[in-house]
């Protein structure tokens, strides 16, 4: 009994390894820095030169992945093709909130260079929990959550058949619209 508690608590006691895995890579290199300088390993003025030349290529690596995460989000606008849909994210998010969202939608298309920014549908769908039907008081999370899915389906079918500009079409419905179902040959 003593050595299954004495193996749980070393599988669930922290060790070095695991503590120095939480620091940052960047917090490792400017304490071997400071190791071989406090070692007189390594002259101070060169130990300063390192630190500063760290600093400044980490700065450059995070701007450059900044840039990179930003193209990317751009390229997300920039391609949309099809019926934008807001839904709320959790219950509690408001109408004003959702609208805001759907707001903020329309301007990153428009920024993004998207040509069909203007003529692209962005529908908000905000949660309501008084949504009412025959047999039901209310509409639950889940079932909120089902009734968007459905929205964006029947959006989907309707720019298709509607709006969605001709060169669009082909990619539109290859790449969204469900695959036509072939009937089996007997």
């Amino acid at each position: 009994m003593s050595t299954q508690s004495e193996t749980q608590s070393l599988q669930t006691s922290p060790n070095l390894l695991q503590d120095i895995s939480k620091i940052p890579p960047v917090a490792l290199v400017y304490l071997a820095i400071l190791a071989m300088i406090a070692a007189d390993e390594l002259p101070v003025w060169a130990g300063v030169l390192l630190i500063i030349a760290v600093f400044f290529v980490v700065g450059a690596m995070k701007r450059e992945q900044e840039l990179k995460e930003a193209k990317a989000r751009a390229a997300t606008y920039a391609n949309c093709i099809g019926p934008i849909i807001v839904a709320s994210i959790h219950p509690n998010e408001t109408a004003a909130e959702v609208a805001k969202r759907a707001q903020d939608w329309r301007e990153s298309l428009r920024l993004s260079g998207n040509q069909y920014a203007e003529i692209i549908p962005i529908i908000e769908v905000p949660y309501s929990p008084m949504l009412t039907e025959y047999g039901h008081l209310t509409a639950g999370w889940s079932t909120y959550q089902r009734e968007v899915g459905q929205r964006a389906h029947d959006e989907n079918i309707k720019w298709y058949t509607g709006r969605c500009p001709n060169e669009l079409k082909g990619l539109f419905a290859s790449a969204v619209m469900p695959p036509v179902q072939q009937q089996p040959v007997q």
